[in-house]
């Protein structure tokens, strides 16, 4: 449905936090699954701060690409993972375990604006799936797009990534 407006809408939705309990200490679960209606739809993720309150998620971003003129809508989704937190005296994004906490991403700085930088300790990582859909009616193919939260050991061998990634609907391929 197409809007008469010249710019995107945007729409920003939060989620219930994550249950950490659900997880090993060392491993992978879901923190989001959005349905792709579109073959040029693509989703996103990285960490998001209240450097203020001290609070740390995760934003999910659903971007419809467009061959018109303006920036691309997008719908952004704001999922809490609980043990996730913001430390502002060290100044890092930090999830906590039951030995000691990992840490996800790190303040860093540019130009004169602070950006959170990945550690590789914390990993986002987009991927897609076709599912069969029953509405009760008839079933359908269905392309859904879910973001992995994986937990790693922290070692020095370790270096910066995954701070976040881009993966579109399974026609277009995999964008990093």
């Amino acid at each position: 449905m197409e809007c008469g407006f010249s710019s995107p809408l945007s729409l920003i939705t939060m989620d219930w936090p994550i249950s950490a309990s659900v997880s090993p200490f060392n491993g992978t679960w879901p923190v989001s699954e959005e349905p792709i209606n579109d073959w040029n739809q693509t989703v996103s993720a990285e960490f998001a701060v209240n450097r203020k309150l001290g609070r740390a998620w995760i934003d999910v971003k659903v971007t419809t690409e467009r061959t018109t003129e303006g920036p691309p809508p997008e719908e952004l989704i704001m999922k809490m993972v609980e043990g996730l937190y913001y430390d502002s005296a060290r100044k890092q994004v930090l999830y906590r375990t039951a030995s000691e906490p990992i840490v996800c991403a790190e303040d860093a700085t540019f130009l004169w604006t602070t950006h959170l930088k990945s550690t590789g300790q914390c990993l986002l990582k987009p991927r897609t799936e076709q599912r069969k859909v029953d509405d009760g009616f008839n079933l359908r193919d269905q392309a859904v797009a879910q973001v992995l939260f994986e937990v790693q050991h922290a070692t020095a061998s370790q270096g910066m990534g995954g701070a976040g990634g881009q993966v579109t609907s399974p026609e277009s391929g995999i964008r990093k």
